[in-house]
């Protein structure tokens, strides 16, 4: 090889932290390196590849420089390339990025120019700051729209991540900020097979690669050096174990039921032994909501869904359970009794939306017990309504309300 191929500035920076940034060298490897002179934000990652422009890795000093690519294996780790669905593009690219850059500095890393620092997003999930920015976007009274992207909402300037991390010291960074300041690295989502969006499997799989990549990282940093705790909070939040989601629906259902004891009469299956015990005072659940995301995307998921809602609601048995099948619209809607199957026909198959359903049953006056919302997370938001909801969610994404549990679809019936 040339002097110039082995000492590239892209090489430089993955050297840097091979040697010096264990947790980050450790990940780094795992991505395929593409040189892609078109990478409008200097350097892309996707899950499988890194790509990165020469120009712009050229115009960064040897910390900026390390520190993108550091941002980039840490999206990747975060499984932010996963976690989309159908959130607007440029917006979660910069909740991704209002997560990571907090853990990117403190790592002793920089960040180009126009790089945003804001820590009051630091430990929270992407999509939790991704509802933030979307509430912050909307118009506010008559005083317009706030700017989703740019600086809009962004820390001080002297907040800025970009600023230490320039090329020559920092000189001529006001000519500079022009063409860095969108050169601050980019998460794309997966790519499926010949072009086509990934499949259920392909995302759990390179979910469970990613976890593993992550854990064996973060072994070989904590032997050889010490992590700052807001890269530690972030890493060992994505490693927390999974809990089994049918226990976790099931206690989130007792949670809102309204069984109760009472001593005013005695339970009679006792009497006879001479016991006097408290008898259950059973207020049945009322109204429970049941919404099946039937968008392509689930349908991989399906007879898990069904299984489950059928257990589901044998063991709670409220008076009412409205079923709701839902892409991006309301597909149909079902009146269920007390004893009741769900319906296995699929009514859907489109893309995804979670807002119609809460808005048909604010338009209705329905105020229901709970919600349970079957869905993998790929989709709109609404605001927050007044009832509990629960998210079952295939995946690893994360609502920005209620409670979220994943579903591991490897758990089959036989381990209730």
């Amino acid at each position: 090889m040339t002097k110039d191929q082995n000492d590239s500035p892209f090489l430089r920076a993955r050297r840097s932290l091979l040697l010096d940034h264990f947790f980050f060298g450790g990940l780094v490897m795992h991505l395929e390196e593409v040189q892609d002179p078109k990478a409008e934000k200097g350097l892309w990652v996707d899950g499988v590849s890194v790509g990165y422009n020469p120009k712009t890795m050229a115009t960064l000093d040897l910390r900026a420089g390390a520190g993108l690519l550091a941002k980039g294996v840490l999206h990747c780790a975060l499984q932010h390339h996963l976690r989309r669905g159908g959130r607007d593009q440029k917006l979660w690219q910069k909740a991704c990025d209002l997560v990571t850059n907090p853990a990117i500095i403190d790592s002793g890393l920089g960040l180009p120019a126009g790089a945003e620092l804001d820590r009051q997003y630091a430990d929270k999930s992407a999509e939790q700051v991704y509802h933030i920015l979307e509430q912050q976007a909307k118009p506010q009274g008559g005083g317009g729209q706030q700017q989703q992207s740019g600086q809009g909402n962004a820390a001080p300037q002297s907040g800025q991540a970009g600023a230490p991390g320039q090329a020559g010291g920092g000189q001529g960074a006001g000519q500079q900020n022009a063409t860095q300041a969108a050169q601050t690295g980019e998460v794309r989502d997966l790519p499926g097979q010949d072009g086509q969006a990934p499949s259920p499997a392909e995302q759990s799989k390179q979910a469970q690669e990613w976890k593993i990549n992550m854990q064996q990282a973060l072994q070989n940093a904590k032997a050889r050096g010490d992590l700052p705790g807001s890269l530690l909070r972030l890493i060992e939040k994505a490693l927390t174990p999974s809990v089994n989601w049918r226990e976790e629906t099931r206690r989130f259902m007792q949670s809102v039921s309204r069984d109760d004891q009472t001593w005013s009469r005695p339970n009679r299956r006792f009497i006879g032994a001479g016991l006097y015990l408290p008898a259950t005072r059973n207020e049945r659940m009322k109204c429970m909501v049941v919404v099946n995301d039937t968008s392509g995307s689930t349908q991989g998921a399906q007879e898990t869904f069904f299984g489950e809602m059928d257990s589901i609601a044998e063991d709670v048995n409220p008076e009412r359970i409205i079923y709701v099948q839902q892409d991006s619209r309301i597909a149909k809607i079902t009146e269920m009794e007390p004893g009741d199957k769900f319906e296995r026909k699929m009514h859907g198959g489109g893309g995804t939306d979670f807002r119609p359903v809460f808005a048909w049953l604010e338009k209705e006056g329905i105020v229901p017990d709970c919600m349970i919302f079957l869905t993998d997370l790929f989709g709109a938001f609404p605001a927050e309504p007044e009832y509990p909801v629960l998210w079952a969610a295939v995946g690893n994404g994360k609502a920005p309300f209620g409670d979220t549990i994943h579903i591991d679809l490897s758990q089959r019936r036989h381990d209730k």
